[in-house]
């Protein structure tokens, strides 16, 4: 907060709590965001490099997304998110979600292997695939950063990081409330945001949402629309200021209940195409996935002059239940489940120095541990004897210390160097029981009981200069290191103690980057990069005999793999009127050595006893040469109280392939999808708004994969059969707003 609270507002939260009851609309971050100036943008501010900077001072690839859009265009998961960057993907697998910077991703195969892009939501850390599938609530903005970011940003961004901030209490009191009905998925969402002053250095936000909407993938056996999905989200926020000190505490609470999954089996051979169709259902469980997670933070701000020492308490923990009809089609061959339970406490300390001298430094310590347990079952009707269920609990702790230097050489010059060292100890166990009741009573055969540990030290430079020809322009060159720990298979099928344990995953990344700003009026950023991979950590499904009668997971190291290519994002303002944004990147990732990585369906693994194939010098999965985003924005006056804004959005990218293994019906040809939003601003109060999504019906899959049962010669339908996870479908929502103050 930038002032104390007006006294005479102290009793205003109350009275809008009581109101909010009967307002008719709610809003995610509030109605049309105004501008400084009519025909000027509004600069944005990040936290990178945990300082607060202009956008155009932090010399990082980065897209910033900020509530406003957020809202507009109904963002509400990574899923929708991943449209407005270019190189970043996140995509819904059976076991989880996979993220994906620059082709690099860990894969869906094992939750317990760390992420190569790592979330942090108010400098929490946030590791684990399930983390990411709380929902969207109240955010300020999403910064979004491409590249190793090791030295300064944390512990296991290899391939990149994304710092989300969420709203914090105004000075003044407003409410904002919002309702939005999609007319395709036939279900409303509705959000609420009451911020203000409870005293004159104590103020409080509270937000929530809920969701309750039905699928787009017809079940023609189980007659309805999957995946149903159920959301409900909240979030309180209170700041205090106490003479030189700000305390921030935050706690949060969110559940996520979806009933189906949008994943089909595709096969040509008998006209099963891509479609908005499925045929499943299993007399062992339903297909569901449900997600309860809980976080708290407490960030305490302490001036000691010109100085900042800041202190960061974080706790987060979720529980997961999901089961799947492991055959995904229609004869009822096979269910699994996969279960989890996570906690995590952290605590980072952090010293800011004063900016706007010849010398800045940011320094830290930063300390974590956290616990998993996972269960998952594979239970079949055609040999239960070879049912399993299997354990595996782990435990993990670090501790990093980090320093970034600033040598501002000349006003237009400056040089920056960082680095971080992080150590890291983990210990895990794991248990294999199998027999026709290991999966209903736990009772059976022990086959597997082993444990092992591994301790390791990373060190994570970086470095990078930075020329200013003038105020309105940067030119910087860096490079930076990263890492990613060691780890454990998991609770997979096929745990063996000698393939247990997996190793530490590196990453080298040169850029070269230009920074223009037009004078209020827009900007442009690009950034040629180029960055190498040792040792990357992948986790995919493996057929292990040529028929594909048998299919395990396996998480193991890729040996190298190199991204190079460039990207850009830009914004222009040509009146107050009429604005123009967008992103473009290119990009040639491919793998270098890659001599264990996943057969095709029905080919002969040429190391018969792990059942892997070379997949040496392929390209990338989920690596589009070409990909980017257009936005062009229209806003008028309709007379002394109305505003009407009209925006058309473009997303493209090129073919792309959507698995680890290099089978062409794996392959998403390129596309174009088209967004669209028209919004009618009523006085300072009411907007509504109508949006559409995907206009022309474009039909696309982000995820594809082997179907192990589908396909086999004797159980399944089809040789050529594969799973698909198909995109939604042409979608339209109205949406509704009021705002108070």
């Amino acid at each position: 907060m930038n002032a104390k609270y007006p006294p005479r507002l102290g009793r205003g939260i109350a009275r809008v709590l009581v109101s909010a009851a009967v307002a008719a609309a709610i809003s995610p971050t509030g109605a049309i965001a105004q501008d400084a100036s009519p025909g000027d943008l509004v600069e944005v501010t990040v936290t990178a490099q945990k300082r607060a900077q202009s956008l155009q001072d932090v010399p990082i690839s980065m897209a910033v997304i900020d509530g406003q859009e957020l809202a507009d265009r109904s963002i509400k998961g990574f899923e929708d998110f991943s449209t407005l960057v270019p190189n970043f993907n996140v995509v819904r697998t059976p076991g989880a979600q996979a993220i994906f910077m620059r082709g690099i991703g860990s894969g869906p195969g094992s939750p317990s292997l760390d992420q190569s892009v790592v979330m942090f939501v108010d400098g929490i850390y946030g590791g684990r695939a399930r983390q990411f599938m709380s929902p969207f609530l109240d955010v300020q903005r999403i910064e979004v950063l491409r590249g190793p970011q090791g030295a300064l940003v944390g512990k296991n961004t290899s391939a990149g990081a994304i710092n989300i901030v969420s709203a914090k209490p105004t000075d003044a009191l407003e409410a904002r409330f919002g309702a939005e009905y999609d007319v395709e998925l036939e279900g409303p969402t509705l959000d609420g945001v009451v911020s203000g002053p409870v005293t004159e250095n104590f103020g409080l936000r509270l937000a929530a949402r809920y969701q309750d909407v039905d699928g787009y993938v017809q079940n023609s056996l189980t007659r309805r629309d999957e995946p149903l999905r159920n959301e409900k989200a909240g979030r309180l926020t209170a700041v205090y200021e106490l003479g030189n000190f700000t305390i921030t505490g935050k706690a949060e609470i969110a559940k996520l209940r979806l009933d189906g999954n949008p994943i089909q089996v595709t096969s040509s051979r008998i006209g099963r195409f891509l479609d908005y169709n499925k045929e499943t259902f299993s007399v062992l469980g339903a297909d569901f996935d449900t997600n309860e997670s809980r976080t708290g933070v407490l960030t305490i701000d302490w001036q000691l002059g010109d100085y900042t020492l800041t202190s960061i308490t974080g706790y987060s923990k979720y529980e997961t239940r999901e089961g799947v009809d492991a055959d995904f089609f229609e004869r009822d061959l096979a269910y699994s489940r996969f279960d989890e339970d996570f906690s995590q406490t952290s605590q980072e300390l952090r010293l800011l120095s004063p900016t706007g001298r010849g010398f800045e430094y940011v320094a830290g310590v930063y300390w974590h541990h956290n616990d998993l347990l996972e269960l998952r079952t594979t239970a079949t009707t055609f040999a239960p004897a070879g049912n399993t269920i299997r354990y595996f609990d782990q435990g993990s702790s670090t501790i990093s210390a980090y320093a970034q230097a600033t040598w501002n050489v000349s006003p237009q010059i400056a040089a920056v160097l960082g680095i971080r060292y992080t150590d890291e100890e983990k210990d895990a166990s794991y248990v294999r029981i199998g027999g026709p009741n290991s999966t209903t009573t736990g009772a059976g055969t022990v086959q597997a009981n082993f444990a092992d540990t591994i301790s390791e030290g990373e060190v994570d430079p970086a470095v990078s200069l930075q020329w200013r020809p003038n105020d309105d322009r940067m030119i910087y060159a860096s490079y930076g290191q990263g890492s990613k720990s060691g780890g454990f298979q998991g609770a997979i099928s096929n745990a063996t103690p000698a393939a247990f344990e997996f190793e530490p995953e590196t990453s080298d990344s040169i850029e070269i980057g230009y920074k223009q700003s037009y004078g209020g009026k827009g900007y442009l950023d690009v950034v040629a990069f180029r960055t190498k991979y040792k040792d990357l950590q992948t986790s995919t499904a493996l057929p292990t005999t040529a028929s594909g009668s048998t299919f395990a997971f396996f998480t193991g190291n890729a040996g190298e793999a190199t991204a190079k290519g460039v990207e850009s994002n830009w914004a222009y303002r040509f009146s107050e009127h009429i604005k123009v944004n967008g992103a473009l990147a290119y990009m040639d990732a491919n793998y270098g050595r890659y001599v264990d990585g996943p057969c095709i369906t029905g080919q002969a693994p040429t190391n018969p006893a792990r059942g892997t194939c070379d997949n040496s010098n392929i390209p990338l999965p989920f690596s589009s040469k070409w990909s980017g985003n257009v936005t062009a924005t229209w806003m008028a006056g309709l007379g002394a109280s109305m505003k009407l804004d009209v925006s058309l959005t473009a997303n493209f990218r090129s073919s792309f392939r959507a698995e680890f293994a290099n089978d062409p019906l794996f392959v998403q040809g390129g596309f174009t999808k088209y967004d669209a939003r028209i919004g009618l601003g009523i006085g300072e109060s009411w907007e509504f708004a109508l949006l559409g999504r995907n206009l022309t019906d474009k039909k696309s899959f982000s995820f594809a994969t082997a179907a192990a049962l589908a396909n086999n010669p004797v159980l399944g339908i089809s040789p050529d059969a594969r799973l698909h996870v198909i995109d939604p479908p042409r979608t339209v929502a109205l949406q509704a707003r009021y705002k108070f103050r």
